[in-house]
């Protein structure tokens, strides 16, 4: 099977893909924080609006 944009997209933005994600070693001391799903799929040139496409929702 060969995946559209969108359908990998939707397997990607779900809680248990992002939660399985090891992002700990991507900690940011200045933001106290890991970097977000729409950080990781943004470096990967997927905008916000894109994924809200895909959610069904503003994001």
């Amino acid at each position: 099977m060969k995946l559209t944009r969108k359908q990998a997209l939707e397997i990607l933005t779900t809680d248990e893909v992002y939660q399985a994600m090891s992002l700990d070693k991507f900690y940011s001391d200045e933001n106290e924080a890991c970097p977000s799903i729409y950080d990781v799929l943004g470096a990967l040139g997927v905008d916000h609006k894109e994924i809200g496409e895909v959610l069904g929702r503003e994001v």
